[in-house]
């Protein structure tokens, strides 16, 4: 069976982070994905960390990518450097491989430092890396408070406590 689209191209987005040593993990639907959660996939959301280093990996890989802030008019000019993630917490952007969140704090104070012990290292769309465990990934998707999010997260729990009963 085929890889939807959209999967495929969160696949290769991930990997472009990836091979440029990013310091981040994965959060929303590709995580829950990587959780075993059977999910459709739009987007790559990810929390980087923030350090001057980082930010450069990240402003190099995705510049070839042209990346765009989504909801700007296109063709409105936007300087892709440092600069735009350090003075943001969240930017959400547009790809030639796809919608990537490029997200510096979750709700309620979830910076990459905070949560960084929270991840388990996972196959999220084929690739090894970090992923935001169950527990903390809802809450973030319930702290969210869009009806889609709180939907998601009552599955992963749902889901968590499947995983749980099969262990015992």
């Amino acid at each position: 069976m085929p890889i939807p689209r959209n999967e495929e191209l969160a696949r290769r987005l991930l990997k472009v982070l990836i091979d440029a040593d990013v310091e981040f993990f994965v959060c929303g639907g590709v995580a829950a994905k990587a959780h075993g959660l059977r999910k459709k996939i739009n987007d790559l959301d990810i929390v980087y960390r923030r350090s001057r280093e980082n930010f450069r990996r990240i402003v190099d890989a995705l510049k070839p990518l042209h990346p765009y802030p989504r909801g700007l008019k296109p063709g409105q000019d936007i300087l892709w450097n440092t600069s735009v993630l350090r003075d943001s917490y969240s930017l959400i952007t547009i790809t030639d491989l796809g919608d990537l969140d490029l997200i510096a704090e979750l709700s309620g104070g979830g910076t990459f430092q905070a949560l960084r012990k929270q991840t388990t290292r996972l196959l999220a769309l084929g690739l090894e890396c970090d992923v935001l465990n169950i527990s903390p990934l809802a809450d973030h998707l319930i702290e969210s408070g869009r009806p889609k999010d709180v939907r998601l997260a009552e599955r992963l729990r749902a889901l968590h406590l499947r995983q749980m009963k099969t262990r015992t």
